[in-house]
């Protein structure tokens, strides 16, 4: 090593007694929880209620959960309960399930089948429906 590097180095591993490193002490006050809310900010908050009470005609979005069922979590009306007992059948045939966990498995996969098949389906009658109005 060169002198100057070797003069660095034994510098920096040396064992001083100077004092520690401290972290930084943050200088940012601490805010506390704001007090019970004074009497005109409740009057302002009922005041808003009143103005934002949902839709005023709910004919066109009532059933939004029963039209599509993309959200459902089990088998529904849309979907082919008699498919999905016959593929839970084939994948129990097929993979053998030994267990609760491996049961559960195959029973997760035969559903997430029938639940991605109902996705593309809704999907693709969704796209027909947009090129078509």
């Amino acid at each position: 090593m060169s002198e100057g590097l070797s003069e660095i180095f034994s510098e920096s591993v040396s064992t001083s007694t100077a004092e520690p490193i401290k972290p930084p002490v943050s200088t940012t006050k601490i805010s506390r929880r704001p007090g019970p809310p004074s009497a005109a900010q409740i009057a302002a908050s009922r005041s808003n209620g009143k103005k934002g009470t949902g839709p005023r005609d709910t004919t066109s979005t009532k059933f939004n959960a029963i039209k599509h069922g993309l959200l459902a979590i089990g088998i529904t009306e849309l979907d082919d309960a008699d498919g999905y007992r016959d593929k839970l059948r084939e994948l129990q045939h097929e993979l053998l399930p030994v267990g609760l966990v491996e049961e559960f498995l195959v029973n997760s996969i035969a559903l997430e089948m029938v639940r991605l098949e109902r996705a593309r389906r809704l999907e693709a009658e969704f796209i027909t429906e947009v090129l078509y109005r």
